[in-house]
């Protein structure tokens, strides 16, 4: 039953990051010292597709097809290891599209 209902929030955050253009991640890939909460949101999808943190890693991710890699994301195998890793983001206040929308639109999609 969990792990259904972690279908539908998945499949609204594949939407969102279809919603990046190519010009968000340029902007974002010029950035030399991300903001802390722009950093909550890469870190959280590195943690996703079971990545080092870290904004090297997330330069790399940006510029290496990010859709492609979440929309290869395998819930029903990823579902408890990715979930365990990803508490400690999701329990910060600031993990939330509308306060990092603050920062950064783009991230703030990430976010979702």
């Amino acid at each position: 039953v969990v792990l259904s209902r972690s279908l539908v929030p998945l499949g609204i955050a594949l939407d969102a990051v279809k919603n990046i253009t190519k010009k968000d991640i340029d902007e974002l890939l010029i950035v030399k010292t991300p903001l802390p909460r722009m950093m909550l949101a890469m870190d959280s999808v590195l943690l996703i597709i079971d990545s080092k943190t870290g904004w090297d890693s997330a330069k790399r991710l940006l510029a290496d097809r990010l859709y492609e890699k979440l929309a290869t994301f395998n819930v029903e195998t990823s579902y408890e290891h990715v979930l365990a890793k990803c508490k400690v983001v999701m329990s910060n206040m600031d993990f939330q599209p509308v306060v990092i929308r603050t920062v950064s639109p783009t991230c703030a999609h990430l976010c979702q």
